[in-house]
């Protein structure tokens, strides 16, 4: 006891710390719970249509890099994306073991 307190150590500062509302992280699952109504609220805002006359207006943008960007993009998830060449070289041996399993039911 210090000076006659009943409290130890910093608790004569109570009321100060602890849990407090809206403090610390979001959890995985607010997060979560959070982006699915995002997306919901978007669903009928960023319509086909809307997405189309996005496209078109960076497709005709005057900055070069832009329209070139856009067009890539689009080509990318209308045809997939290239493949890229992998040079591969091996020069040793490659083992390669078999296990057969058998279970009787």
């Amino acid at each position: 006891m210090l000076n006659g307190s009943k409290f130890k150590g910093n608790q004569h500062m109570a009321g100060h710390g602890g849990a407090r509302p809206n403090a610390g992280r979001i959890s995985n699952a607010q997060k979560l719970l959070d982006a699915k109504a995002y997306a919901k609220a978007l669903q009928g805002w960023f319509t086909p249509e809307l997405q189309e006359s996005s496209w078109r207006q960076l497709i005709a943008e005057e900055d070069a890099n832009v329209r070139i960007k856009a067009i890539s993009y689009l080509t990318d998830r209308l045809y997939g994306k290239a493949a890229q060449a992998v040079d591969v070289q091996h020069g040793g041996e490659i083992e390669v073991s078999v296990k057969r399993v058998i279970n009787d039911v």
